[in-house]
């Protein structure tokens, strides 16, 4: 089974999109406003369509109803909010969430970490790394495909 382990600030929205919005209405998003980035999204359904993963959310979107629904609401404009498989425990704590949530999962598992957060501890070498300024790139998700399929990167 392969899983993405799913951050979405600077993931799947980025400055470069709050800019363009900001830009185009002249007023500051936040929180579940922030907008969410077509490019960055396309590349999620990229990696999913080429992996067939499912996806566990670790943001902390996570913590909040009105934000999981927003969450789900953009991920079904891509066919993707089937995909969720859960949400991890709120420990405080990033990489003991995951490593709770793959015990939850159990054996068999194969995954990445889709995160701005590049501290990921013994959990680094499951990191595909996003730049705030353009989330989820091109680039990013070619990365994630290969190391969900094993390709010697």
């Amino acid at each position: 089974m392969n899983v993405i382990f799913l951050d979405v600030d600077y993931v799947l929205n980025s400055i470069r999109k709050l800019k363009e919005v900001y830009e185009m209405t002249g007023k500051p998003h936040s929180g579940k406003d922030f907008p969410f980035d077509e490019t960055c999204m396309k590349n999620l359904k990229y990696i999913v369509e080429q992996t067939n993963a499912s996806i566990v959310v670790t943001s902390n979107w996570r913590k909040y109803e009105d934000h999981k629904e927003r969450l789900l609401e953009e991920l079904e404009k891509y066919n993707l909010s089937s995909k969720v498989i859960g949400y991890t425990p709120d420990f405080g704590n990033r990489v003991l969430e995951i490593k709770e949530y793959l015990e939850i999962l159990g054996e068999n598992i194969n995954f990445i970490i889709l995160d701005d957060y590049a501290y990921m501890e013994d959990l680094v070498d499951y990191l595909v790394s996003t730049n705030a300024y353009t989330g989820l790139t091109e680039e990013d998700a070619q990365i994630a495909v290969k190391k969900l399929n094993k390709i010697k990167i």
